[in-house]
């Protein structure tokens, strides 16, 4: 901690993991540290909170086993045998600047420190997480303002000094943290846990979530509605209440639960979609309108064994997947068992949908050397709902043939037995053999394995191969050919690493999800069917990325990066190969003329689509991927072709032909703005065919077939805001330049000059040249560039031996990723690379038998993902453009050249991440 008067100064209070490692300072701003040890007087050196006084640098004060006390700047120390554990410390920077102390009660006192006042109301006995004064540029009417948090859900304040306190109620859960704005009163923050941070603008009033990129924030538990896959239910600790998003994640609401627990669990009724069960203390809840109102409470008794009433929480609940109104919920508990208090996990089951309840299982530690009981999971066997599965950590593993009503215990006498008393997260696989999955808490296996399988519903046991040697938050099977299984760590203790993991083969063999997710915390996992595909919710903290272990390896992400919290999607496609994809637009939307769809853009939730028509080019757009308005500008027939387009800011930017000198045009949504004329000054630019954005400047491409491209820039793409940038040695006759990508901090320019493809790139400042030789013989453009797993990726054309795709992971070094179209010479030209998810796709053009979709997750294994042309050869894709593809609301869209009218396809795309949802759109 800086000190706030002295420069340079710093204090470190050292405390982790048991280890009092003492309090040091540093006087030359952190170069040199000095240790202040129980010599000094600091006799406990486990200091948790330094705080200085606000105009006597000397007075310091450390709080560890209890408050301590400097007056010469940490030389020398005192107690004062107050505070200690989780004190909060804090100076009044105002007035007399007492000292706040909360501990046990709050307090105040001045130097020396020897006598207390304990405030009144409230706030004298209750211990605060966070105290906060006004700055004094609040001004003299907040003199006496002091914001408090209890670290539960109360959030206090007072404006004369503490003599009186009026509560707020953000209503966001438990409150860790407050900050203020240090001019302006009516701004706020707040952080809680599970909640993330929110801030008002309008002194408490009002509160609104502000989580975007923020990690720590995750769902501990998710679920999903059958039938529904853009639906998905999230808990977070400390809220007590469901969050509900829709379309995909991209809104959330929160739904409070009256009666409801900030833990426990909750499900979604199978046969009734609006039907949710949200468990509490001793109960469960019921919402038949998904989750608006709660009118139905079904209470649970204590078990037989118990004598006395003790404490019952439902934390896990189940509805059973054949039998409607039928559901178990696990419960763990704790009562008196003659004189001695007892700890047990057991099972709930209700046959009316939750409003009474029977206990049909209740189960105590079997061993000594574990009193630690708790119920785990429960699972339905796939193939026979009757058949359940229950783990009782310190019992072991129960199952019941009779849908719950009773039990028999599993794995006694087994090899594995230890290992199975400690059983915790189980699944079950939803197609043959129909395996069961379990980890333990203890793992004695030779291999060192946590994972457990069984191929006989539990009557024996072996080891499945568990790379991660871990306590997974949980597996999950997602059904499939073959089905998947996803373990989902996230890292809690330091010998293994987070991240979520896939098995296909029952096990075998395991591998990091691709992505970011491969390689971050991940807390909780939900599964739903979808027409075309399976999507798989995923919760994470987010976090640093952190890097591969020596066994599970992948390149998808770079190690450091930061991942935003939240609940983040993944679709796997259920067919691997061939997907037919979906024409989503009438052929040349209805004109024949729009031979050439040539770009497709997002802006504003819209797909864009610009097309090729020589009685005047066209722009059409769409909300929703299939009904699609026309939008054009009120350009005359002189421009005949949208070459190009690209997102800047806040508008969305065209260029075009024209036979005076191309142009660029710009629209927000609403109207269209012409931005450039006339070729940037030369009618001989006839085109401005390639557009990007590099280091917040806007770079357009002007073609000219006489003297070769010209490059200009601007800051904010206005008229009048523009400024040459040329490649002067990229000129000539026939030169082009036909791609822009910006990678590894440069912005790289593809092109063409004679007959051999170049490659120049930029700091902005100079180009340099790349290479100017094709790379290899017949290659005569670049075509189409993008960044993917840390190599810049490059498409050249080759129209005499088929279309080459190179990589490089500095810009300077290239190996060839294929040759030869892939196989078919006619694939001359990959004129799309587009970047989505954990894919890399290549778009070939092909005027023979039509355009070839293909994707690799590696750069090297290639797979074709669509039929020529989509069974019409004469789909091709838009040769002169790399803009002719682009991502829209989770697919790929793909622009065509056909004489018969420019084609969309929508190709469903494989698995990937979706944006990050943190709490998006959150409605209070």
């Amino acid at each position: 901690m800086p000190h706030p008067l002295l420069p340079g100064t710093l204090y470190s209070g050292n405390w982790w993991s048991g280890c009092c490692c003492g309090l040091w300072k540093s006087s030359d701003y952190g170069q040199t540290w000095i240790t202040i040890t129980a010599a000094s007087g600091l006799t406990d050196t486990c200091v948790t909170q330094v705080v200085f006084h606000p105009t006597d640098p000397q007075t310091v004060l450390a709080n560890s086993s209890s408050v301590f006390y400097s007056a010469d700047g940490g030389a020398t120390w005192q107690s004062l045998g107050r505070g200690g554990g989780r004190a909060t410390m804090a100076f009044n920077s105002s007035g007399t600047h007492e000292l706040w102390l909360s501990a046990e009660g709050t307090y105040t006192s001045t130097a020396p420190y020897t006598a207390w006042t304990q405030l009144p109301g409230p706030i004298g006995t209750t211990d605060l997480r966070s105290i906060e004064f006004a700055p004094p540029a609040w001004g003299a009417a907040y003199s006496q303002t002091v914001l408090v948090a209890d670290g539960r859900s109360n959030f206090y304040q007072t404006s004369d000094g503490g003599a009186s306190w009026q509560p707020f109620d953000p209503a966001i859960g438990p409150l860790w943290d407050i900050a203020v704005h240090p001019t302006d009163p009516n701004i706020i923050y707040l952080s809680g846990s599970g909640n993330g941070v929110y801030r008002t603008t309008d002194g408490g009033s009002t509160w609104t979530a502000v989580n975007e990129g923020l990690a720590a924030m995750a769902p501990r538990q998710l679920a999903t509605v059958p039938g529904q896959p853009d639906l998905v239910y999230a808990l977070f600790t400390g809220w007590e209440g469901i969050h509900r998003g829709t379309q995909g994640g991209q809104q959330w609401e929160f739904l409070p639960v009256p009666g409801a627990d900030s833990d426990g669990s909750m499900a979604v009724d199978p046969f009734t979609p609006t039907r949710l069960y949200r468990s509490g203390s001793a109960k469960v809840l019921r919402s038949d309108d998904g989750g608006q109102t709660w009118p139905i409470t079904g209470m649970l008794d204590y078990p037989a064994l118990c004598s006395d009433t003790g404490s019952l929480d439902p934390t896990v609940l189940h509805a059973d997947p054949s039998q409607p109104g039928v559901l178990l919920a696990g419960v763990n508990g704790g009562c008196r068992v003659a004189a001695d208090w007892t700890e047990f996990g057991a099972v709930y089951r209700s046959t009316d949908g939750g409003q009474t309840w029977t206990n049909t299982l209740a189960a105590t530690s079997v061993i000594t050397e574990c009193s630690d009981v708790y119920l785990e999971d429960v699972a339905y066997d796939t193939q026979d709902p009757a058949r359940v599965y229950a783990s009782i950590c310190c019992n072991g593993l129960w199952r019941s043939t009779d849908s719950g009503q009773s039990w028999t215990r599993l794995g006694q006498g087994a090899p594995y037995e230890w290992d199975l008393i400690f059983a915790q997260r189980l699944a079950v696989e939803p197609a043959p053999p129909y395996r069961v999955f379990v980890n333990s808490r203890v793992c004695t296996s030779v291999s060192g394995s946590c994972m457990y399988l069984s191929e006989d519903h539990g009557e024996t046991w072996r080891e499945a191969d568990d790379p991660f040697h871990s306590e997974p938050e949980q597996p999950l099977f997602a059904p499939g050919d073959p089905p998947v299984l996803y373990a989902a760590l996230a890292g809690r203790f330091g010998w293994y690493h987070p991240g979520l993991f896939r098995t296909a083969d029952g096990g075998r063999s395991w591998t990091k999800a691709p992505g970011e997710l491969g390689r971050v915390p991940v807390y909780s996992l939900a599964v739903v069917t979808a027409p075309d595909r399976v999507i798989l919710y995923a919760g994470t903290p987010g976090g640093e990325v952190e890097g591969a272990s020596a066994q599970l390896t992948d390149a998808a992400q770079q190690a450091g990066a930061q991942v935003a919290a939240g609940t983040y999607r993944y679709a796997t496609l259920e067919a691997a190969d061939l997907q037919p994809g979906e024409q989503v637009n009438e052929d040349g939307f209805g004109d024949a003329a729009n031979s050439v769809v040539s770009t497709l853009e997002v802006l504003g939730g819209q797909l864009y689509a610009g097309t090729w028509n020589n009685s005047g080019a066209q722009v059409w757009r769409t909300g929703e991927g299939r009904n699609w308005s026309q939008f054009t500008p009120a350009w005359p027939p002189t421009k005949t072709a949208v070459l190009e387009s690209q997102v800047f800011g806040a508008h969305l930017y065209l260029g075009t032909d024209d036979e005076g000198g191309g142009e660029l045009w710009r629209t927000d949504g609403t109207t269209w703005e012409q931005v450039a004329t006339g070729g940037f000054g030369n009618g001989n630019n006839w085109g401005i065919d390639v557009l990007a954005v590099y280091s917040d400047v806007l770079y357009a491409v002007a073609a000219n077939n006489d003297s070769g491209p010209e490059i200009w820039q601007s800051a904010t793409g206005d008229t009048g805001s523009w400024s040459a940038f040329h490649i002067p040695e990229l000129g000539g006759a026939g030169a082009s330049i036909n791609a822009l990508e910006v990678f590894d901090g440069h912005l790289y320019a593809g092109g063409s000059k004679d007959g051999l493809a170049q490659l120049w790139r930029t700091d902005g400042v100079t180009w340099t040249r790349i290479f100017s030789d094709g790379l290899a013989l017949g290659n005569t453009h670049v075509s189409a560039m993008a960044g993917f797993n840390g190599n810049l990726y490059i498409g050249l054309r080759n129209v005499t031996m088929g279309g080459e795709v190179w990589r490089s992971s500095d810009g300077l070094h290239w190996i060839r990723v294929f040759a030869g179209g892939l196989g078919n010479p006619d694939n001359g030209r990959p004129y799309g690379l587009i970047v989505t998810g954990d894919y890399l796709y290549a778009v070939l053009s092909n005027t023979f038998s039509g355009a070839e979709v293909w994707r690799t997750a590696n750069g090297n294994t290639w797979r074709r993902t669509n039929s020529g042309g989509w069974g019409d050869t004469g789909n091709t894709f838009a040769d002169y453009n790399d803009k002719a593809a682009t991502v829209f609301r989770f697919d790929l869209y793909i622009g065509t050249i056909n004489d018969n009218g420019g084609e969309v396809w929508r190709l469903p795309l494989a698995r990937r991440v979706y944006l990050p949802m943190v709490l998006k759109g959150y409605v209070p």
